[in-house]
């Protein structure tokens, strides 16, 4: 699977105040990956760093494997972002807000094209962005986004002030453009049920750290295995390679699977030791729960 963002050690300071320490993660093909922390975390300061809006202290940030420091431009090229709110040009109608970013960017009209046809803003499209709503106004300035056809898109705060209407429309935009259009997508948002229904797994980060937990990974990793507690199974888990983390509930185990393994993996450990199990069920990863452990306890 191709790598689409590598941050190593990416570290951020504004006078003496350090805001970012040591940050350090990676965004692969076609997943939408949702960033998540209270305010002042680092989220921000994270994506205005990857989008060459502010320069880091330390550390790499690789877009496509392009420096974002040393290889601007071709980073830039390989991405788009939508950070706070989206910069229109009021007294331009919205077809008029395109044609002019597209000018810039020496769109060709076919691209113009599927890309009014994409955001669907039917008669709101030869009306001034200054009588839009703001759900118009994400979904033009998502449009503008996607005209340099990016295989990133980084977006904060995307449903803010978006009616239900607007937040279904973007959640289906989101993962058309993920599944079919293979862009890969960075999104911070704190409305975490929304993150839930969209993200394929989550980047969590606090006081400019990122935070380790294995309840960031994929929802397709945990499991919940009906048997006994024997110091046989605990033994075994504690030394396979498949498995992140495991814990004792609900007359079972609930076990985390490691990155790039499998649950067979475990299940075939379990048959070469002739352990025996009554059930296997795969478990929903509760993106309240995770966030009222990591952040509130």
């Amino acid at each position: 699977m191709e790598k689409i963002v590598e941050i190593k050690g990416l570290c951020k300071k504004f006078g003496k105040t350090e805001v970012l320490h040591d940050v350090s993660f990676d965004i692969y093909e076609d997943e939408i990956v949702g960033f998540i922390g209270p305010n002042g975390a680092g989220k921000s300061t994270t994506m205005k760093c990857m989008c060459n809006l502010i320069f880091p202290s330390a550390g790499t940030i690789k877009i496509c494997g392009y420096d974002i420091v040393k290889e601007r431009e071709k980073a830039l090229a390989k991405q788009s972002s939508l950070i706070e709110t989206p910069g229109l040009f009021p007294n331009l109608t919205g077809k008029e807000n395109i044609e002019y970013f597209a000018s810039y960017k020496k769109i060709p009209q076919s691209k113009i094209e599927e890309i009014i046809q994409f955001m669907n803003l039917g008669d709101g499209l030869y009306r001034r962005t200054a009588k839009y709503s703001l759900g118009m106004k994400q979904r033009l300035a998502l449009g503008i986004a996607l005209l340099s056809d990016p295989k990133l898109l980084i977006l904060d705060e995307p449903t803010n002030g978006l009616d239900p209407a607007g937040v279904f429309d973007l959640r289906n935009q989101l993962k058309t453009l993920a599944k079919e259009k293979h862009v890969s997508i960075l999104v911070s948002s704190h409305q975490l049920g929304e993150l839930e229904k969209i993200s394929d797994r989550y980047i969590c980060i606090n006081k400019g750290k990122i935070v380790e937990n294995p309840k960031q990974m994929k929802n397709d990793s945990c499991y919940h295995i009906t048997m006994k507690k024997t110091e046989q199974v605990e033994k075994l888990m504690e030394q396979a390679a498949s498995v992140y983390s495991y814990t004792y509930q609900e007359n079972g185990y609930v076990i985390l699977v490691k990155e790039n393994h499998k649950i067979q993996d475990v299940l075939h450990l379990f048959q070469k030791e002739q352990i025996e199990y009554e059930d296997i069920t795969k478990k929903v990863i509760d993106i309240e729960t995770m966030y009222s452990e990591l952040y509130e306890a």
